[in-house]
């Protein structure tokens, strides 16, 4: 019970912190790190399964950071001429 008790309080102390909102995106990681941690500290199986989860947390821990604007998506819209805006702009005219 004493691990629980410190882990809270550099939980909560974490959380004021860094603000709610970043302290939320790393609850995408926990079940990541958990299942990696079973892995190799208890010999726990990792299959297809849990990679696949894995995958699908951290996917979605990269979309709310990233709040669905994938940098590379708006490198190659410009790299095909469709401008920055994404409206078919020619390369180079920029809207403000």
């Amino acid at each position: 019970m004493g691990p629980a008790a410190v882990a809270n309080l550099f939980y909560y102390r974490g959380v004021a912190a860094v603000g709610p909102a970043s302290a939320s995106l790393m609850m995408f990681a926990v079940p990541v790190v958990n299942t990696l941690c079973a892995t190799i500290l208890l010999g726990e199986s990792f299959g297809v399964l849990q990679g696949a989860g894995a995958l699908v947390l951290l996917s979605g821990a990269v979309l709310a950071v990233t709040q669905g604007r994938l940098p590379w998506r708006s490198a190659s819209r410009h790299h095909r001429g469709v401008g920055v805006a994404g409206r078919g702009e020619p390369e180079g005219v920029v809207r403000r």
